[in-house]
């Protein structure tokens, strides 16, 4: 056959690589959320699972030490004896040491919980960014509850707070299952990133009311609801979601502003508030 008789290659129209770029616009377009959706839910599993290792290695030192609770006040004491497990010093670490710096992976591995969780990966959760932004410094994403510390707490604004013992011993805890041991903290302001000392607190007014003091970490909600892992002194770890009120109150404390002041101004309780304060007070007697 000669040239003249075969028929030119058919190629595609601007009208038809238009549709096909258009095409693949939209499946990328459904595409990406649901791998953005994949990969926050990964890294939750990873989280809950770190949780669940400092959670056993926290009932291995208690078990270790005369049912004591490893310390977690974050500020040296006068009350007692300055040597006492439950009173923390320079020469007496906690569960972390926050007399040199607290937040790096030295600091995790300089205190008393390393021997028993000896993986510095299980100290931050994967989706926790501060480590980048402190030019990785802020190793640590969690925090011991302040009401399993083990000794007072006297907090800025907190009058109720005055008086409340920690419990300090395996042999205290009622209903270990609504016991709130870890929480990942969500210190975000930078003046004070790098001075977390390793518990998590929440406030006590004068008038009995409980108010938010230390924020969490909201990175593992779903929607516009943050959610946040929490680990209990019967070893399982829950992940807490809160309602909108409360997100609220944790991101604008990401962008700098004070979390007791803002929930001072609020004169109800929410939802997530309401519960917080059954899991973290009612371990204190």
């Amino acid at each position: 056959m000669s040239r003249k008789g075969m028929s030119p290659k058919a190629g595609f129209t601007l009208v038809e690589l238009l549709v096909v770029v258009a095409i693949i616009a939209l499946l990328v377009s459904i595409l990406l959320p649901a791998l953005g959706q994949a990969r926050k839910q990964a890294y939750g599993i990873v989280c809950s699972s770190s949780l669940r290792q400092l959670v056993l290695g926290w009932m291995l030192y208690a078990e270790d030490n005369d049912g004591r609770f490893v310390s977690a006040s974050g500020y040296q004491t006068t009350i007692g004896d300055p040597m006492d497990p439950r009173y923390s010093s320079p020469q007496n670490p906690e569960w972390i040491d926050p007399w040199t710096d607290g937040v790096s992976k030295e600091g995790c591995k300089r205190g008393l919980m390393w021997p028993y969780v000896e993986n510095i990966d299980c100290y931050r959760c994967p989706i926790d960014k501060r480590y980048e932004k402190t030019n990785n410094k802020q190793w640590r994403s969690y925090a011991i509850s302040d009401a399993m510390a083990g000794n007072y707490y006297q907090g800025r604004g907190c009058n109720g707070n005055e008086g409340r013992r920690r419990l300090y011993k395996l042999e205290q805890i009622r209903n270990s299952g609504d016991r709130l041991v870890i929480v990942e903290e969500g210190q975000n302001n930078p003046a004070t990133l790098m001075s977390s000392t390793g518990s998590w607190a929440m406030c006590f007014l004068a008038n009995g009311k409980g108010r938010w003091l230390d924020p969490l970490r909201i990175d593992h909600g779903m929607d516009s609801r943050g959610a946040s892992n929490l680990a209990f002194a019967d070893g399982h770890v829950d992940r807490f979601d809160l309602d909108t009120e409360s997100t609220s109150v944790m991101k604008k404390t990401a962008k700098g502003q004070d979390i007791l002041t803002i929930s001072e101004n609020n004169e109800e309780l929410s939802e997530s508030l309401e519960k917080m304060i059954y899991y973290y007070s009612s371990a204190v007697r």
